[in-house]
């Protein structure tokens, strides 16, 4: 599933970077 995110994603940054995956994270495992 990560290559999906990475070959999805241009990144302009470490911070867009992390703020991407934390994102796509929270997609993948949503809190009840």
């Amino acid at each position: 599933m990560r290559d999906e995110l990475l070959n999805e994603s241009l990144f302009f940054g470490l911070d867009h970077a992390r703020s991407a995956i934390a994102e796509w994270m929270e997609d993948l495992n949503p809190v009840s």
